[in-house]
């Protein structure tokens, strides 16, 4: 997959979020998180990390409608840190997409993690081929940590 080939529906990926993009994707991130949403300085921040990698999903218009942030992890792989897709584009494969874009951009395994109580987004990780491989409890939040393992 060419991460600049167009997708269905116009749609095409592009690797790396710059700071001009972070507008429209801190729109698209209040809307999936609410309160649970970073922040324009975590945004910030994580562009300026050199371990850290991004995409964006762009429309025919080269609006941004979903993106994904991942970054190396000490014990090898990757982890995926935040991921969304704007609501009026769920459900139509961008967020496999964007996960695809991850994959062939690094090396497995592919890490994240999602709250307990985000039964949508488990279900997503699992339809993407994660699996479940662990539940632990973090200043009474549990969180469930998958992970993707491409099979050779």
């Amino acid at each position: 997959m060419s991460t600049e080939a167009t997708w269905k529906g116009g749609l095409r990926p592009r690797l790396g979020m710059t700071p001009g993009d972070i507008r429209d994707v801190l729109i698209i991130e209040r809307a999936s998180f609410g309160d649970d949403a970073w922040s324009e300085k975590d945004f910030r921040w994580a562009l300026n990390q050199r371990s850290i990698r991004s995409a964006v999903m762009l429309d025919k218009s080269s609006v941004i409608v979903g993106f994904v942030l991942w970054g190396e992890m000490d014990i090898g792989g990757v982890e995926v840190m935040n991921i969304a897709v704007a609501p009026v584009f769920r459900r139509i494969g961008v967020g496999t997409e964007l996960l695809a874009v991850v994959s062939v951009n690094s090396v497995t395994p592919i890490r994240t993690r999602v709250l307990e109580d985000d039964l949508e987004a488990q279900l997503f990780l699992r339809s993407c081929g994660y699996v479940c491989v662990k539940i632990k409890d973090f200043e009474d939040v549990t969180w469930y940590h998958f992970e993707y393992e491409e099979m050779v």
